[in-house]
């Protein structure tokens, strides 16, 4: 009888107690509507250029929202690359590979960023690094469910919803070849 009540009390605490948690859901986009923009520094790498690009076709093709991509906002944003904002988050990356990415929620924005050269550098390893892209296609694919299975778009399964919500998500990544 005593682990019977012991078993009730710890379900009521899960199921009937909520506790708020520090980190919350981003809610990138619903019914149509969206405060979000996509951030990308003027002189971002072409990569992260192109990872911004994704993401916006991406996530229209999901929810029917197009964000803006911005160079600056005060508004939410999704920032992509090195930037202001990711600077100013102040996050630890020393863990992140050459071509990895980070992928955190962070006071109300969403941060995809890694290591990323510019055209005709390299990095430490003599490769080029396109950590934010890699970020970027790790997030649709693991976390909003897109997937490719051939190129072009009969290739591709994208799932459609009108409401794109984010849990809190602190993620440090790298492909598996390099």
């Amino acid at each position: 009888m005593k682990n019977c009540i012991i078993v009730l009390v710890h379900v009521y605490f899960v199921f009937f107690i909520h506790v708020p948690s520090s980190a919350e859901n981003l809610v990138l986009v619903t019914a149509k509507e969206s405060n979000y923009s996509i951030l990308v520094d003027p002189d971002a790498p072409k990569t992260v250029a192109l990872a911004a690009r994704e993401l916006q076709s991406y996530l229209e093709k999901i929810s029917g929202k197009e964000l803006a991509i911005v160079s600056s906002s005060n508004g939410p944003l999704i920032a992509l690359g090195d930037n202001a904002i990711t600077r100013a988050a102040d996050l630890p990356d020393a863990t992140i590979a050459a071509d990895g990415f980070r992928i955190v929620t962070h006071q109300g924005n969403l941060l995809i960023y890694g290591h990323d050269t510019r055209e005709g550098e390299l990095d430490p390893e003599n490769g080029f690094s396109r950590g934010t892209l890699f970020g970027a296609y790790a997030l649709l694919e693991d976390v909003l469910g897109v997937r490719w299975f051939m190129p072009g778009p009969s290739g591709e399964y994208v799932p459609q919803t009108d409401r794109i919500e984010i849990e809190a998500i602190d993620q440090i990544d790298a492909p598996d070849f390099r």
